[in-house]
């Protein structure tokens, strides 16, 4: 999943189709990606007309395989995988090809 990501900078009235707030209002969204920890930030700076506020969404991305790692490692038992699109549980050989997942 993260190595489907940009860095990218977009400004759009209504960012998000309206998400933020009432309209009308400009949003600026800015990401940025660090791949050698997988870690990405959203950075939104949305311009509404009596105020202006600012997100920082910070995100960490794993893998089956890494999340299963930090999990052990901080005293967890292996977690059951589910694929979040099918709800399918998936097997101990995880390979690559994956989506958003679930940990049970």
């Amino acid at each position: 999943m993260f190595q489907k990501l940009e860095q990218s900078t977009v400004l759009e009235a209504d960012l998000m189709g309206g998400f933020w707030a009432p309209s009308p209002y400009v949003g600026l969204k800015k990401s940025w990606l660090w791949p050698e920890t997988t870690t990405g930030l959203d950075h939104y700076l949305i311009a509404c007309p009596d105020e202006t506020f600012e997100i920082y969404n910070w995100m960490q991305y794993f893998s089956p395989h890494s999340l299963k790692d930090e999990l052990q490692q901080c005293g967890f038992e292996a977690p059951t995988m589910i694929e979040l699109q099918t709800g399918s549980a998936l097997g101990a050989d995880y390979g690559d090809a994956f989506g958003a997942i679930v940990t049970v």
